[in-house]
Protein backbone atom coordinates (compact mmCIF):
# COMPACT_ATOMS: atom_id res chain seq x y z
CA UNK A 1 0.00 0.00 0.00
CA UNK A 2 2.67 2.71 0.82
CA UNK A 3 4.50 2.03 -2.50
CA UNK A 4 0.63 2.64 -4.30
CA UNK A 5 0.67 5.71 -2.06
CA UNK A 6 4.08 6.80 -2.99
CA UNK A 7 3.41 6.42 -6.85
CA UNK A 8 0.46 8.55 -6.57
CA UNK A 9 1.87 11.41 -4.38
CA UNK A 10 4.52 11.65 -7.24
CA UNK A 11 2.34 12.14 -9.53
CA UNK A 12 -0.23 14.16 -7.79
CA UNK A 13 2.59 16.96 -7.16
CA UNK A 14 2.86 17.29 -10.66
CA UNK A 15 -0.85 18.60 -11.48
CA UNK A 16 -1.71 22.07 -11.79
CA UNK A 17 -5.13 22.95 -10.32
CA UNK A 18 -7.45 25.45 -9.93
CA UNK A 19 -7.00 28.06 -7.03
CA UNK A 20 -10.74 27.47 -5.53
CA UNK A 21 -8.90 23.79 -5.11
CA UNK A 22 -6.20 24.63 -3.38
CA UNK A 23 -8.06 26.67 -1.09
CA UNK A 24 -10.06 23.91 -0.68
CA UNK A 25 -7.09 21.38 0.82
CA UNK A 26 -7.15 23.56 3.70
CA UNK A 27 -9.56 21.42 4.87
CA UNK A 28 -8.84 18.37 4.49
CA UNK A 29 -7.71 17.67 8.22
CA UNK A 30 -11.52 17.92 8.47
CA UNK A 31 -12.16 15.94 5.35
CA UNK A 32 -9.87 13.34 6.51
CA UNK A 33 -11.57 10.34 8.37
CA UNK A 34 -13.15 6.68 7.96
CA UNK A 35 -16.42 6.39 5.90
CA UNK A 36 -18.68 3.65 6.03
CA UNK A 37 -18.69 1.52 2.92
CA UNK A 38 -22.07 1.99 1.30
CA UNK A 39 -22.74 -1.57 -0.06
CA UNK A 40 -25.79 -3.51 -1.78
CA UNK A 41 -26.70 -6.87 -3.64
CA UNK A 42 -28.87 -6.09 -6.57
CA UNK A 43 -30.20 -9.25 -8.94
CA UNK A 44 -32.53 -10.58 -11.58
CA UNK A 45 -32.80 -13.97 -11.67
CA UNK A 46 -30.35 -14.15 -8.71
CA UNK A 47 -28.48 -16.88 -7.15
CA UNK A 48 -27.20 -16.39 -3.65
CA UNK A 49 -23.90 -14.30 -3.39
CA UNK A 50 -21.73 -14.17 -0.33
CA UNK A 51 -21.16 -10.74 0.48
CA UNK A 52 -18.60 -8.61 3.15
CA UNK A 53 -19.06 -4.99 4.64
CA UNK A 54 -16.57 -3.34 5.83
CA UNK A 55 -14.87 -0.60 6.98
CA UNK A 56 -12.35 1.49 5.34
CA UNK A 57 -10.70 5.03 4.96
CA UNK A 58 -7.99 6.56 2.33
CA UNK A 59 -4.36 6.28 3.50
CA UNK A 60 -2.63 9.75 4.04
CA UNK A 61 -1.64 10.96 0.44
CA UNK A 62 -4.84 9.25 -1.70
CA UNK A 63 -6.86 11.30 0.87
CA UNK A 64 -5.53 13.91 0.11
CA UNK A 65 -5.17 13.62 -3.79
CA UNK A 66 -9.00 12.38 -3.55
CA UNK A 67 -10.06 15.74 -1.66
CA UNK A 68 -7.66 17.93 -3.91
CA UNK A 69 -9.23 16.44 -7.08
CA UNK A 70 -12.60 14.95 -6.36
CA UNK A 71 -13.63 17.49 -2.88
CA UNK A 72 -14.56 20.35 -5.21
CA UNK A 73 -16.97 18.54 -7.70
CA UNK A 74 -14.62 19.60 -10.05
CA UNK A 75 -12.95 17.07 -12.69
CA UNK A 76 -10.84 19.14 -15.21
CA UNK A 77 -9.12 17.54 -18.43
CA UNK A 78 -5.82 17.59 -17.07
CA UNK A 79 -7.08 15.62 -13.91
CA UNK A 80 -9.10 13.41 -15.61
CA UNK A 81 -6.13 12.42 -17.74
CA UNK A 82 -3.90 11.87 -14.12
CA UNK A 83 -6.82 9.74 -13.38
CA UNK A 84 -6.20 7.36 -16.19
CA UNK A 85 -2.22 7.14 -15.72
CA UNK A 86 -1.75 7.39 -11.40
CA UNK A 87 -3.01 4.14 -9.68
CA UNK A 88 -6.17 6.02 -7.38
CA UNK A 89 -8.54 3.56 -8.20
CA UNK A 90 -6.08 0.75 -7.39
CA UNK A 91 -5.62 2.08 -3.98
CA UNK A 92 -9.22 1.99 -3.57
CA UNK A 93 -9.79 -1.50 -4.69
CA UNK A 94 -6.82 -2.58 -1.98
CA UNK A 95 -8.66 -1.10 0.80
CA UNK A 96 -11.41 -3.06 0.46
CA UNK A 97 -14.07 -2.18 -1.36
CA UNK A 98 -14.07 -4.43 -4.54
CA UNK A 99 -16.08 -7.42 -4.11
CA UNK A 100 -14.56 -9.23 -6.45
CA UNK A 101 -10.68 -10.61 -5.45
CA UNK A 102 -8.05 -9.85 -8.44
CA UNK A 103 -8.90 -6.10 -9.49
CA UNK A 104 -6.48 -4.60 -7.27
CA UNK A 105 -3.75 -7.63 -8.81
CA UNK A 106 -5.12 -6.69 -12.60
CA UNK A 107 -4.52 -3.11 -12.06
CA UNK A 108 -1.03 -3.51 -10.84
CA UNK A 109 -0.49 -6.14 -13.55
CA UNK A 110 -1.92 -4.35 -16.39
CA UNK A 111 -4.56 -7.19 -16.91
CA UNK A 112 -7.46 -5.25 -16.91
CA UNK A 113 -8.92 -4.08 -20.29
CA UNK A 114 -8.73 -0.02 -20.03
CA UNK A 115 -12.41 1.44 -21.45
CA UNK A 116 -12.29 5.36 -20.20
CA UNK A 117 -15.60 5.44 -21.76
CA UNK A 118 -18.51 7.99 -20.30
CA UNK A 119 -22.11 8.70 -20.52
CA UNK A 120 -24.28 11.45 -18.93
CA UNK A 121 -27.91 12.06 -18.69
CA UNK A 122 -29.94 13.83 -16.41
CA UNK A 123 -27.25 15.52 -14.27
CA UNK A 124 -25.40 12.03 -13.70
CA UNK A 125 -22.32 11.35 -15.56
CA UNK A 126 -21.03 7.90 -15.57
CA UNK A 127 -17.42 6.81 -16.58
CA UNK A 128 -17.05 3.07 -17.16
CA UNK A 129 -12.97 3.15 -16.81
CA UNK A 130 -12.08 -0.31 -16.95
CA UNK A 131 -13.07 -3.99 -16.73
CA UNK A 132 -11.18 -7.24 -15.80
CA UNK A 133 -12.34 -10.90 -17.05
CA UNK A 134 -11.20 -14.01 -16.84
CA UNK A 135 -14.22 -16.53 -17.81
CA UNK A 136 -15.46 -17.32 -13.82
CA UNK A 137 -16.62 -13.64 -13.24
CA UNK A 138 -16.64 -9.83 -14.76
CA UNK A 139 -15.73 -6.83 -13.03
CA UNK A 140 -16.23 -3.26 -13.72
CA UNK A 141 -15.07 -0.07 -12.47
CA UNK A 142 -16.84 3.26 -12.72
CA UNK A 143 -16.68 6.83 -11.37
CA UNK A 144 -19.86 8.78 -10.87
CA UNK A 145 -20.33 12.29 -10.58
CA UNK A 146 -24.15 13.86 -9.41
CA UNK A 147 -25.76 17.13 -9.52
CA UNK A 148 -27.39 15.86 -6.17
CA UNK A 149 -26.12 15.21 -2.57
CA UNK A 150 -26.38 11.88 -2.80
CA UNK A 151 -24.36 9.64 0.84
CA UNK A 152 -24.64 6.68 -1.24
CA UNK A 153 -24.89 5.41 -4.86
CA UNK A 154 -26.14 2.15 -6.48
CA UNK A 155 -28.37 0.83 -8.80
CA UNK A 156 -32.38 1.41 -7.74
CA UNK A 157 -35.10 -1.07 -8.23
CA UNK A 158 -38.35 0.98 -9.58
CA UNK A 159 -41.58 -1.32 -10.21
CA UNK A 160 -39.93 -4.35 -11.69
CA UNK A 161 -37.26 -2.79 -13.14
CA UNK A 162 -33.94 -3.59 -11.64
CA UNK A 163 -31.98 -0.03 -12.54
CA UNK A 164 -29.73 -2.08 -14.66
CA UNK A 165 -29.33 -4.65 -17.63
CA UNK A 166 -27.04 -6.50 -19.53
CA UNK A 167 -26.13 -7.92 -22.91
CA UNK A 168 -23.41 -10.50 -23.23
CA UNK A 169 -22.19 -11.27 -27.14
CA UNK A 170 -25.65 -9.78 -28.34
CA UNK A 171 -27.01 -12.12 -25.81
CA UNK A 172 -29.39 -11.32 -22.66
CA UNK A 173 -28.84 -13.80 -19.72
CA UNK A 174 -31.42 -16.39 -18.29
CA UNK A 175 -29.74 -16.35 -14.66
CA UNK A 176 -27.76 -13.58 -13.47
CA UNK A 177 -26.83 -11.64 -10.48
CA UNK A 178 -24.10 -8.67 -9.39
CA UNK A 179 -22.43 -7.42 -6.57
CA UNK A 180 -22.25 -3.68 -6.42
CA UNK A 181 -20.16 -1.48 -3.90
CA UNK A 182 -19.46 1.88 -3.98
CA UNK A 183 -17.52 4.69 -1.59
CA UNK A 184 -18.16 8.42 -1.84
CA UNK A 185 -14.81 10.22 -2.75
CA UNK A 186 -16.06 14.15 -2.89
CA UNK A 187 -18.99 15.94 -2.01
CA UNK A 188 -20.82 14.55 -5.84
CA UNK A 189 -18.32 12.10 -6.77
CA UNK A 190 -17.86 8.45 -6.05
CA UNK A 191 -16.35 5.18 -7.20
CA UNK A 192 -17.92 1.60 -7.89
CA UNK A 193 -17.44 -1.60 -8.60
CA UNK A 194 -19.49 -3.96 -9.96
CA UNK A 195 -19.24 -7.69 -10.00
CA UNK A 196 -21.00 -10.25 -11.95
CA UNK A 197 -20.25 -13.95 -11.31
CA UNK A 198 -22.53 -15.73 -14.03
CA UNK A 199 -20.76 -15.27 -17.11
CA UNK A 200 -20.11 -18.66 -18.19
CA UNK A 201 -23.09 -19.52 -19.66
CA UNK A 202 -21.47 -17.11 -22.99
CA UNK A 203 -18.70 -19.14 -23.09
CA UNK A 204 -15.02 -19.24 -23.12
CA UNK A 205 -14.13 -16.30 -25.08
CA UNK A 206 -14.07 -12.33 -24.84
CA UNK A 207 -16.99 -10.76 -24.27
CA UNK A 208 -18.69 -7.97 -25.97
CA UNK A 209 -20.38 -6.14 -23.17
CA UNK A 210 -23.36 -3.63 -23.31
CA UNK A 211 -24.69 -2.06 -20.29
CA UNK A 212 -27.76 -0.30 -19.86
CA UNK A 213 -28.51 1.76 -16.46
CA UNK A 214 -32.03 3.33 -16.03
CA UNK A 215 -32.12 4.70 -12.86
CA UNK A 216 -29.36 5.59 -9.73
CA UNK A 217 -30.02 6.88 -6.01
CA UNK A 218 -29.31 6.20 -2.84
CA UNK A 219 -29.89 2.96 -1.18
CA UNK A 220 -33.03 2.56 1.29
CA UNK A 221 -34.01 6.11 0.24
CA UNK A 222 -37.04 6.25 -2.05
CA UNK A 223 -37.10 10.01 -1.77
CA UNK A 224 -33.60 9.76 -3.77
CA UNK A 225 -33.75 8.41 -6.92
CA UNK A 226 -32.49 9.68 -10.41
CA UNK A 227 -34.04 7.83 -13.16
CA UNK A 228 -31.92 8.43 -16.48
CA UNK A 229 -29.63 6.36 -19.33
CA UNK A 230 -27.19 5.58 -19.36
CA UNK A 231 -25.86 3.16 -21.94
CA UNK A 232 -22.44 1.58 -22.43
CA UNK A 233 -22.77 -0.18 -26.16
CA UNK A 234 -20.63 -3.01 -27.48
CA UNK A 235 -17.54 -2.72 -25.05
CA UNK A 236 -14.78 -5.71 -25.91
CA UNK A 237 -13.04 -7.15 -23.13
CA UNK A 238 -10.54 -9.59 -23.00
CA UNK A 239 -10.26 -12.89 -21.32
CA UNK A 240 -7.39 -13.63 -19.33
CA UNK A 241 -5.68 -17.34 -19.73
CA UNK A 242 -7.22 -19.80 -17.34
CA UNK A 243 -5.99 -23.38 -16.43
CA UNK A 244 -9.09 -26.36 -16.33
CA UNK A 245 -8.31 -28.66 -14.68
CA UNK A 246 -10.80 -31.54 -14.58
CA UNK A 247 -9.91 -34.34 -11.58
CA UNK A 248 -13.03 -36.03 -11.00
CA UNK A 249 -11.47 -37.26 -7.11
CA UNK A 250 -13.85 -37.93 -4.41
CA UNK A 251 -13.56 -37.29 -1.19
CA UNK A 252 -15.58 -39.29 1.26
CA UNK A 253 -16.64 -39.61 5.50
CA UNK A 254 -18.75 -41.69 6.80
CA UNK A 255 -21.69 -38.73 5.85
CA UNK A 256 -19.58 -36.88 3.15
CA UNK A 257 -19.34 -38.12 -0.70
CA UNK A 258 -17.78 -34.81 -2.43
CA UNK A 259 -16.81 -35.46 -6.14
CA UNK A 260 -14.01 -32.07 -7.21
CA UNK A 261 -15.24 -31.95 -10.71
CA UNK A 262 -13.31 -29.29 -11.75
CA UNK A 263 -10.71 -26.49 -10.82
CA UNK A 264 -10.74 -23.34 -12.75
CA UNK A 265 -7.24 -21.51 -12.05
CA UNK A 266 -6.89 -17.62 -13.39
CA UNK A 267 -4.79 -14.97 -12.21
CA UNK A 268 -7.26 -13.57 -10.33
CA UNK A 269 -9.32 -16.70 -8.77
CA UNK A 270 -9.16 -20.05 -7.80
CA UNK A 271 -12.89 -21.75 -8.42
CA UNK A 272 -13.15 -25.61 -7.17
CA UNK A 273 -16.91 -27.32 -8.32
CA UNK A 274 -18.09 -29.32 -6.30
CA UNK A 275 -20.50 -32.17 -6.53
CA UNK A 276 -22.21 -33.65 -3.32
CA UNK A 277 -25.53 -35.72 -4.54
CA UNK A 278 -24.18 -38.62 -2.90
CA UNK A 279 -23.86 -36.99 0.40
CA UNK A 280 -25.75 -37.55 3.66
CA UNK A 281 -24.57 -34.73 5.26
CA UNK A 282 -25.43 -31.45 3.92
CA UNK A 283 -23.50 -29.58 6.85
CA UNK A 284 -19.66 -29.12 6.22
CA UNK A 285 -16.81 -27.05 6.05
CA UNK A 286 -14.28 -27.04 3.12
CA UNK A 287 -10.56 -26.37 4.01
CA UNK A 288 -8.05 -25.92 1.01
CA UNK A 289 -4.43 -25.23 1.02
CA UNK A 290 -2.00 -24.95 -1.20
CA UNK A 291 1.69 -26.69 -1.56
CA UNK A 292 2.97 -24.34 1.11
CA UNK A 293 0.76 -25.21 3.77
CA UNK A 294 -0.97 -21.71 3.25
CA UNK A 295 -5.27 -21.49 3.19
CA UNK A 296 -6.74 -20.17 0.65
CA UNK A 297 -9.31 -17.29 1.27
CA UNK A 298 -12.44 -18.46 0.13
CA UNK A 299 -14.47 -15.73 -0.86
CA UNK A 300 -17.52 -17.06 -2.56
CA UNK A 301 -20.17 -19.95 -3.26
CA UNK A 302 -22.99 -20.24 -5.33
CA UNK A 303 -25.00 -23.49 -6.62
CA UNK A 304 -27.22 -24.07 -9.39
CA UNK A 305 -29.89 -21.95 -10.25
CA UNK A 306 -32.47 -25.23 -10.20
CA UNK A 307 -33.54 -26.62 -6.97
CA UNK A 308 -33.93 -30.07 -9.14
CA UNK A 309 -30.60 -30.14 -10.70
CA UNK A 310 -27.56 -32.00 -8.90
CA UNK A 311 -26.74 -30.01 -6.14
CA UNK A 312 -23.56 -28.51 -7.63
CA UNK A 313 -21.43 -25.75 -5.91
CA UNK A 314 -18.81 -23.59 -7.32
CA UNK A 315 -16.70 -22.01 -4.58
CA UNK A 316 -14.50 -19.42 -5.29
CA UNK A 317 -11.03 -19.10 -3.54
CA UNK A 318 -8.31 -16.14 -4.02
CA UNK A 319 -5.76 -17.17 -6.46
CA UNK A 320 -2.72 -19.55 -5.96
CA UNK A 321 0.61 -18.62 -6.91
CA UNK A 322 1.79 -19.92 -10.26
CA UNK A 323 4.41 -22.15 -9.14
CA UNK A 324 1.99 -24.45 -7.11
CA UNK A 325 1.67 -27.67 -7.62
CA UNK A 326 -0.87 -29.16 -5.59
CA UNK A 327 -3.71 -28.43 -3.40
CA UNK A 328 -5.09 -30.35 -0.07
CA UNK A 329 -9.00 -30.57 -0.13
CA UNK A 330 -10.02 -31.08 3.57
CA UNK A 331 -13.96 -31.38 4.26
CA UNK A 332 -15.11 -31.47 8.06
CA UNK A 333 -18.71 -32.47 8.97
CA UNK A 334 -20.08 -29.48 10.60
CA UNK A 335 -21.72 -31.83 13.04
CA UNK A 336 -19.09 -33.69 14.11
CA UNK A 337 -15.75 -32.11 13.70
CA UNK A 338 -13.80 -35.49 14.18
CA UNK A 339 -15.40 -36.56 10.93
CA UNK A 340 -13.02 -35.10 8.59
CA UNK A 341 -11.43 -36.62 5.23
CA UNK A 342 -8.70 -35.14 2.93
CA UNK A 343 -7.64 -35.56 -0.33
CA UNK A 344 -4.53 -34.16 -2.93
CA UNK A 345 -5.11 -32.68 -6.26
CA UNK A 346 -2.30 -32.20 -8.52
CA UNK A 347 -2.60 -28.43 -10.42
CA UNK A 348 0.72 -29.04 -12.67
Amino acid sequence: MKVNEARFKEVIDTIEVPDSIREFTNNIPQLYKEGNLSAGNDSGKVKPISRTKRKWFLPGAAAIAAACILGSGFISPTVANVLQRVPFLEMVYDEGISPFYGFSDASHENMTTKINETVQDNGVRMTLNEAVYDGIRLGLSYTIEVDKDLESIGTRLVGKDLGVSFTFNEKKPENWGYNWESRKVGPNTFVAVQSIPYVKQFGEKDLNVSIHFTSLGEENNEGKIIKGDWVFKHIPIKKLDTKLIEPNKIVTTENITLQIAKIQISPLTTQITFDQSRSKAKKYSIVVKDDKGNQLEMKNTTRSANPLETPVYETEFKTIDHDTTFLDVKVINDKNKDETAEIRIPVK
